[in-house]
């Protein structure tokens, strides 16, 4: 697929996802971040990573504010992105209060924060408009996403409500796949690289 055909279906795909995740109402959006939870507590990898990246649902992403809740009160890390200029920094939050509106109004690490070196963090969770079963993700558009996971080495676990997995995702070649899809599901692992 050449690229101006690549850039058109991504716009298309970005308007239906939009329009479907502004669909879901408020009982499904809680219902999504309890079984969210529920299988993120049965996996291991969660189990197991000490230093957690993960984002501040905005815009009908999936809440993972139970989630966020649940690493506070073990004592786990929790990192959260901040944008700075057209890159991802991120930065230790202990809780709420550390996070204020920033880049788009997204709720984000307020200065003070620790930085996080990206080969320190265990588990990324990754927001995105729409998934596929080979790891492809197409994200807002921005590329902050595809800038910062080539700097870590950690498990990729892209977020969505069930109905955001699809059958292909049109992929660039620096769009940066995820190793498994969290849906209400449950865990999806990432299919492979064939495109």
């Amino acid at each position: 697929m050449d690229e101006l055909l690549i850039r058109q279906e991504k716009a298309r795909l970005r308007s239906e996802m939009r329009a479907f995740r502004k669909s879901l109402g408020a009982e499904a959006q809680q219902r999504t971040a309890r079984l969210l939870l529920e299988r993120l507590e049965a996996w291991s990898p969660w189990r197991q990573a000490r230093t957690v990246m993960a984002y501040a649902a905005v815009r009908g992403e999936p809440d993972l504010g139970a989630a966020l809740q649940a690493l506070w009160h073990e004592g786990r890390r929790v990192v959260l992105p901040r944008c700075e200029g057209n890159r991802l920094a991120a930065l230790a939050v202990r809780g709420p209060e550390d996070l204020a509106p920033g880049c788009m109004g997204i709720p984000e690490p307020v200065e003070g924060c620790t930085a996080v070196a990206p080969e320190e963090i265990d588990l990324i969770l990754v927001p995105g408009l729409a998934f596929d079963r080979r790891g492809g993700r197409l994200g807002q558009g921005a590329g902050y996403y595809d800038r910062f996971l080539p700097c870590t080495q950690a498990f990729r676990l892209g977020v969505a409500h069930s109905g955001c997995v699809i059958g292909r995702v049109p992929a660039d070649p620096w769009d940066c796949r995820m190793d498994a899809i969290l849906t209400t599901d449950g865990i999806l692992p990432s299919e492979g690289e064939d495109r």
